[in-house]
């Protein structure tokens, strides 16, 4: 029995989906590294991976707080060899991800889908993505909207996704677009390169909220499925062979846990799609809307998600 605990109480609340798989996978090797009890909150990821449960304790433990480390603001520092034992740990733990290579191993383990509900659900996506012949050369193109508009979460252009699709298309072999995003009616702009959706695939949908989700307050008052039910999104871009995604830990942790020969981030210094690799950069970029206000679209004054 172990005589020491490392726990998260803020687990699941502390960001979504993306957030949670840096949150669980530092919280699950602290507790390897220190041979001590892990805690956390139930969470979507203990179904959607057959992942053991980690039951809180009644024990109070002080919390210890990552603090922002070197120049950019998102490399906060408790890091691997930090004692946080007997401590309730608070952070995003969104280190260089070449600091997070050496336990890919453990991510690839971790977050492999085992649900086999889930397994059946997405079939339809898997066997367009990975099945068909000729294989396709799978291009995942991450549209996100919701919450984003200031801040580093800015909003990617439609017209920087066309932009580089029209400079690239043709480099591929059988190119097939597939494209996950909460705004279904903006895959319209991308009618030319004859796009999927898992819906179009024949994935049906959730149309009740997971348990154990940190939804937002108003994707829980629209009850829309394509809100609700976000995974098959996550996976089609987990089998693409390149990745095209905005400032989102989402697009990005499902990069990591793919196998993608190109992936391309959204650059607000750059005005367009720069690429990056998913296991050698910051998960997420510290630009800020607001500081490039001379770029078009990028930049809400208002949004419904902010009430």
């Amino acid at each position: 029995m172990t005589s020491t605990i490392v726990r998260m109480s803020k687990f699941g609340s502390m960001g979504r989906f993306g957030n949670q798989l840096f949150q669980y996978a530092y919280c699950r090797q602290m507790a390897r590294r220190w041979h001590s009890r892990l805690e956390l909150p139930d969470w979507l990821g203990r179904e959607l991976f057959a992942l053991p449960a980690h039951p809180l304790s009644a024990v109070a433990l002080p919390v210890l707080e990552e603090q922002a480390e070197h120049q950019h603001p998102r490399d906060y520092r408790l890091g691997f060899d930090a004692d946080v034992q007997n401590c309730d740990v608070r952070g995003w733990f969104q280190y260089h991800t070449s600091v997070w290579k050496p336990y890919r191993s453990q991510w690839l383990e971790w977050f492999d889908l085992k649900n086999l509900d889930v397994i059946q659900q997405l079939q339809p996506l898997t066997d367009r993505l990975l099945n068909a012949r000729p294989r396709p050369t799978v291009i995942g193109l991450h549209l996100r909207r919701g919450d984003y508009g200031r801040g580093i979460f800015y909003v990617t252009p439609v017209t920087w996704y066309r932009t580089w699709l029209e400079e690239n298309w043709d480099r591929f072999v059988n190119p097939l677009l597939v494209i996950a995003t909460e705004s279904p009616e903006l895959v319209a702009e991308f009618a030319r390169w004859n796009p999927i959706t898992p819906q179009s695939c024949g994935v049906q949908l959730r149309a009740v909220p997971h348990t154990a989700y940190n939804y937002l307050a108003r994707d829980l008052r629209q009850r829309e499925p394509w809100q609700l039910d976000f995974f098959p999104d996550f996976w089609a871009l987990t089998l693409a062979n390149v990745v095209l995604m905005p400032n989102s830990t989402f697009s990005f942790a499902a990069a990591m846990l793919g196998s993608p020969r190109e992936c391309w981030r959204s650059s607000l210094p750059a005005g367009k799609f720069v690429p990056v690799d998913p296991w050698n950069d910051f998960p997420l970029q510290n630009t800020k809307a607001e500081d490039y206000a001379h770029l078009p679209g990028i930049q809400l004054t208002h949004n419904p998600y902010w009430k």
